[in-house]
């Protein structure tokens, strides 16, 4: 007997199933009738020539469009690295030194050193590009990240150039938070770098740590080496006292608020005065209530897994129509938002007559989330392990070149945030910050984008400002000026977004 169309379609999604690596696939790794059924059916969406994303995602058919792109962005460069130069290759020292300090933003051009005497410019999905140049030297051992060969962190911070220690003030900072200073010392002996002994130097003495500096100018002079120590740095530092280098991603955090804080309080009216009554407040958020009942922000891909490939081969697969009746899925979103948003009126409530403290944020936030995500769990929709604590696998923000931290940072990374909350001094900074590096961090594997307006708002009516409802019509600017503020620290698009919607009458 013949076999049906959707038997050849599961035959083909196993056979690329069993051959990708992380959702990768090397085309010549599956025979010519089950790639072009698989293209022909969108499950294949195009990488480079000869690689796909196998993807089953059908809404989408441009690979940068799909989540699952920047979850395999690194594996698939791992992969063609060794497919077209080898092992031996290395990522910029620079660019090296952004995964050491875990600045999560995809690079818009990566930059790989090889022995192969490669150099071409590779185009990549999404305006992304991979730039192979003929590397002088390859160190002879590196760090691996995501499968892909990178400076140890000692020898990027020598390796880097000028240019990096002007432009990436918090990564370098970071960096000489968490290297051994002695590794360092060494290796600038062992190989004579003058130039970079007098640049790091002057960066530990910024960074307020002279003693590394001066042992590094007096090893150097008492080796034979002239040394002259200078400032990397264009303009007067932030304060860098939290570094914690056990913990880069805490501690980016705790420098990002810092070093944005008084750029946002400065365009803001510093009087505010908290009513003395807060019920008047909540009555007035009632009223607004349906306008401000607003979507998920976070859009997860479909993965090809055995599940899918058997209910194709059964014939149940159908795209056209989602697992599970959408109107049951609405309502029981609906039904969660309005638990939670009950729980966040208590909250205001406690913030209000108790004061803000760290403790009850870390509390009240994952409460909310239970409460949004609880229906659906009562209803079988999904698993109650999933109200469970932070997320336990990575997640990524379709449209986004930046990647939220990984799971094993976020709690550190989330404690650091509630710290910096209690200690902000203005409500509407504390505000704008707190939702924004929600979704940075994106602590949850879904509704986070809920939870960081919900902690807006909190805030913000907590200390007598009105609720501010983000509206639908104003979605792409209020997703443009938070990717403005994750990938290029500026707060300005995102200060206005929310101004607005609180029709605050102080703008400057």
């Amino acid at each position: 007997m013949a076999k049906q169309a959707h038997e050849i379609l599961a035959e083909a999604l196993d056979s690329a199933s069993k051959s990708t690596v992380d959702n990768v696939l090397q085309s010549r790794l599956i025979t010519g009738k089950h790639l072009t059924l698989l293209k022909k059916e969108g499950f294949l969406k195009p990488i480079v020539k000869g690689w796909y994303l196998l993807d089953a995602d059908l809404s989408h058919s441009d690979t940068g469009e799909s989540v699952l792109w920047h979850e395999s962005y690194w594996v698939f460069i791992g992969q063609y690295l060794k497919e077209m130069v080898g092992d031996n290759y290395i990522l910029s020292p620079e660019q090296s030194l952004d995964l050491h300090t875990g600045n999560n933003v995809l690079p818009s051009q990566l930059l790989i050193g090889n022995a192969k005497k490669a150099n071409r410019i590779v185009p990549l999905p999404r305006g992304l590009s991979l730039s192979l140049y003929t590397a002088t030297e390859i160190p002879k051992q590196s760090d691996v990240h995501d499968g892909v060969n990178i400076y140890p962190l000692e020898m990027a911070l020598i390796k880097a150039g000028p240019s990096y220690f002007r432009r990436q003030i918090q990564e370098v900072a970071l960096a000489l938070g968490a290297a051994n200073h002695r590794l360092i010392l060494q290796r600038l002996l062992k190989e004579g770098h003058v130039a970079a002994a007098g640049r790091l130097a002057g960066a530990y003495r910024e960074l307020n740590m002279p003693s590394a500096a001066d042992e590094i100018l007096s090893v150097m002079t008492a080796a034979g080496f002239r040394i002259k120590e200078v400032n990397p740095f264009d303009e007067p530092l932030p304060d860098f006292t939290v570094l914690r280098p056990q913990s880069p991603h805490a501690a980016r955090i705790e420098l990002l608020w810092n070093s944005l804080s008084e750029r946002i309080t400065v365009q803001l009216d510093p009087a505010f005065t908290p009513p003395k009554n807060i019920e008047t407040a909540i009555e007035l958020l009632e009223e607004n209530y349906s306008q401000d009942a607003y979507h998920s922000l976070s859009i997860e891909g479909y993965r090809v897994t055995s599940e899918l490939i058997e209910r194709v081969r059964s014939g149940q697969w159908n795209p056209g129509s989602e697992k599970v009746d959408q109107q049951n899925l609405d309502a029981m979103a609906a039904r969660g938002y309005w638990e939670a948003h009950n729980q966040v009126k208590e909250t205001i409530r406690h913030l209000h007559g108790s004061g803000l403290s760290a403790e009850l944020l870390r509390g009240d936030l994952s409460s909310w989330y239970r409460a949004l995500f609880g229906p659906m769990v009562r209803s079988g929709m999904l698993g109650a392990s999933d109200l469970a604590g932070y997320r336990n696998r990575p997640v990524f923000i379709r449209g986004s070149r930046h990647t939220p931290l990984p799971m094993e940072a976020i709690t550190d990374a989330m404690d650091t945030l509630f710290t910096c909350i209690e200690k902000e001094p203005h409500p509407v900074t504390a505000a704008i910050l707190g939702h924004w590096l929600i979704g940075y961090i994106h602590p949850y594997p879904d509704g986070n984008g809920r939870t960081a307006r919900f902690l807006m708002n909190a805030l913000l009516v907590s200390a007598g400002y009105p609720w501010a409802v983000i509206r639908l019509e104003t979605r792409k600017a209020y997703m443009q000026a938070l990717e403005q503020l994750s990938v290029h620290q500026n707060p300005d698009p995102f200060i206005k977004v929310v101004l607005d919607a609180m029709n605050y009458p102080w703008q400057k």
